[in-house]
This record gives structure tokens, C-alpha cells and sequence, in this order.
């Protein structure tokens, strides 16, 4: 059959000629399709654009890897859990130099879990032990942790800290990053790096050994993509804005017609062409606890109160009498905290003749400023 357009949508993808476990890179299915179209569209990662080379084959860490996990001693490797083909090399590896692979937290174990069910983890999973076992000499394991963004709940951040109910870093050991950090968690990871440098660990990243390979195109992969299948137009995808308009920057020296497309932008196909509209943009919803939405009003009180505190000012009316109570000041703020009752007992005293609401509201303005006199800033105020 014949069809006026075809649309070929490839997010998160790796242009690998050389692979370890699954076959290279099929470009002769896309000219197959590509042919049964008048217009063939093109939707491609951006995330590597920024990369002139190109991205390294899977194929070319098995050395660098094995150089580390034949090491005697403890031996630990983090890594995207859902990075498949990656934990299968180090499995291989760790059997044949004789060690035992011990995978730690949940992802790390679901994800083992689910490709041994579809058979991507078929003979290599004999070398895996539970982390329980007793009876494994440490210096004969290689440890999988999970959290390689240093995510706070996972098994590197636990272990880093010391928080992980048995084991903690010591001098000697190898921690291997077979990750890179995502941008906006490189505070996270660096924090980690520190603190397993101050237990006397070895860290080893991608920037030391080639221990990592990027699971998406960098330029010179992309190029050869495109003129293998020329598309005749593509729209750059799934990258920063910043990425988007390098990518269209490539395809432009290629000759090759694209449109860059940001958030909230909608693309409508026709029959012989198409249309970008852009449409407004949305704010986020922000979910919390049972799916309850947060509205923005109470983010940005909660952001209030973590940057200045709160002061909660109880009133008994039949006595006249003030207690104040401070949540989030510095500590000093509870040696003035009677001098401040006195003097909003006194302004309390002043108020008598208003009404409840305005009295109430003069005294919070009256609260906050007199807190801003021992603090230089303005607290919340709560009058109860």
C-alpha cells in the first residue's frame, strides 16, 4: 500500500553498529517503510547534540569493566538499574574472575527480576546472591547499588552515609559510577563522591575509565542515521530548547527541512502538509498525598515557612493573657519570647475597641514587625 506521510518516532534511542547482545541498528527497515510513503517525517533525540562524535558502543566497556571487577578486594558499581544489557556484562564478568554479584534495593532487584522473566537475563544470573547471605566473603562480591543519581531513598545513598543496615564504606573500596549524572543531580552525586572520598574510598566515573556509554546519538551517529534514511523533514525531539534549535542547526547543514517544536506546541498533520500551533501554557499540578491536589497559593506558603519560620501568638480573652509559640526561629528567639508577650499583651490592651478581625489583623502586622526587630526578617504570623 501506498500512504500519503509516514511518522517515524525514535525517543531515548542509541545508533550502535557494534553491540554486545542484540542486533545493530536496522536502517534498511526504515528505507523499507520509508518507501511505501509520499512524505516521510522524523521524530529524533536531541539529548546528545552537544556531542561532535559519536556515541560509544556498549561493546567497548567489557575491557575497562573487567579491569576493575578481576580487583581483589570490595567492589561496588552503580549504574541505572534498568540498564540491562550493562548488568549483563558485569554479571559475565564477575563469573568469569569468580565473584558473586550482589544486586541492593528495590529497583536494582525489580528490574533483574523482570529480564530474567523475558529471558534478557537468562545463564547470567547464577552468580547472583542475596545480600543477606552470611556466608559470601565481601572481597569476592561485586555489589550493584541502585540510586546512581543519588536519590534518596536509594541503596548508594544509604550505603554512602553509612545508613545501610550492613554495609558502610570503607578504606579500599572501589565504587564504580557506570552513570553519569543527569543534569539538575549533579549537587546530588557530588555529595555522594564527597562522602565516599572521606571514607577512604576509590571512586572511579566515567571521566577516569570508559566505564559508561551514553544510550543516546551524538552528532556523527546522527549523521550517518540521516543519510542512510533522508527523511524529508524532520522535527528534533526530546532535549532542552537549547538542544532542539542545535539540533535543527545540524539538519540544516545537511540540508534537510525540520521544525523545531517546544512545550505545549501542537503539530497537526494533513494530508499533504502540516501546522504548529502554539497553545498556552499550562501550569503544573502538583499532587500530594492521596491525590490531592496543591494548589500554588499553598506552595508558596510552605515555601514562606521554610525560609522564615513561624510565630503563634494564643490569645485568652476572658484573662487578657498572650502565649507566644515559635516554630522554625533560631534557637536565641526563646530568651525573648516573654519580653515579646508583654508587648502584645500591652498592644492586645490598645485593641479593646476594635472589632475581632481588624484587631487581630493589627495584631499580626504588629507581631511580624516586632519579630522582624529581633530577626531582621518577617516571620508568619498566626493569631489563634
Amino acid at each position: 500500500h501506498s500512504f500519503n506521510y509516514s511518522q517515524l518516532f525514535i525517543s531515548d534511542f542509541k545508533y550502535d553498529l557494534n553491540p554486545l547482545y542484540e542486533q545493530p541498528f536496522n536502517t534498511k527497515k526504515i528505507q523499507e517503510l520509508f518507501s511505501k510513503a509520499k512524505t516521510n517525517y522524523a521524530f529524533f533525540d536531541s539529548t546528545n547534540i552537544l556531542n561532535p562524535g559519536r556515541t560509544t558502543s556498549e561493546s567497548e566497556l567489557e575491557v575497562p569493566l573487567e579491569s576493575y571487577i578481576k580487583k581483589e578486594g570490595r567492589l561496588f558499581a552503580t549504574l541505572f538499574a534498568s540498564n540491562i544489557y550493562r548488568l549483563k556484562t558485569i554479571m559475565r564478568m564477575a563469573e568469569k574472575h569468580g565473584k558473586w554479584v550482589i544486586p541492593i534495593g528495590r529497583s536494582m532487584n525489580s528490574y533483574i527480576e523482570s529480564a530474567k522473566e523475558v529471558g534478557l537475563l537468562a545463564d547470567e544470573t547464577k552468580v547472583l546472591k542475596d545480600e543477606r547471605d552470611e556466608s559470601l566473603a565481601e572481597d569476592k562480591c561485586v555489589f550493584l547499588l541502585s540510586g546512581s543519581q543519588g536519590d534518596f531513598l536509594g541503596a548508594l545513598r544509604r550505603f554512602a552515609t553509612g545508613e545501610h543496615r550492613s554495609l558502610k564504606p570503607r578504606k579500599g573500596d572501589i565504587v564504580l559510577f557506570s552513570s553519569k549524572p543527569i543534569p539538575g543531580n549533579e549537587k546530588s552525586v557530588n555529595r555522594i563522591y564527597n562522602m565516599l572520598t572521606e571514607a577512604g574510598c576509590e571512586i572511579v566515573t566515567s571521566k577516569d575509565a570508559l566505564i559508561h556509554a551514553s544510550g543516546h546519538p551524538s552528532q556523527v551517529d546522527l549523521k550517518k542515521l540521516y543519510d542512510e534514511i533522508r527523511p524529508d523533514h524532520v522535527f528534533p525531539i526530546h532535549g532542552e530548547s537549547y538542544f532542539l534549535r542545535k539540533h535543527s542547526e545540524l539538519l540544516d547543514s545537511l540540508k534537510i527541512k525540520n521544525t523545531v517544536i517546544y512545550n505545549f506546541h501542537t503539530l497537526h498533520f494533513f494530508e499533504n502538509n502540516f501546522e504548529v500551533n502554539e497553545q498556552e501554557q499550562l501550569p503544573p499540578i502538583i499532587i500530594h498525598s492521596k491525590m490531592i491536589e496543591l494548589d500554588r497559593g499553598a506552595i508558596s506558603r510552605r515555601r514562606k515557612l521554610a525560609t522564615t519560620g513561624l510565630v503563634m501568638v494564643a490569645i485568652d480573652q476572658q484573662k487578657g493573657h498572650v502565649t507566644v509559640k515559635t516554630d522554625g526561629l533560631p534557637e536565641g528567639v526563646e530568651f525573648i519570647l516573654s519580653e515579646a508577650e508583654a508587648q502584645i499583651t500591652s498592644k492586645l490592651q490598645s485593641l479593646k475597641k476594635q472589632d475581632g478581625e481588624s484587631a487581630k489583623e493589627e495584631l499580626r502586622i504588629f507581631t511580624r514587625t516586632l519579630f522582624k526587630n529581633y530577626l531582621d526578617y518577617k516571620p508568619i504570623v498566626h493569631i489563634l
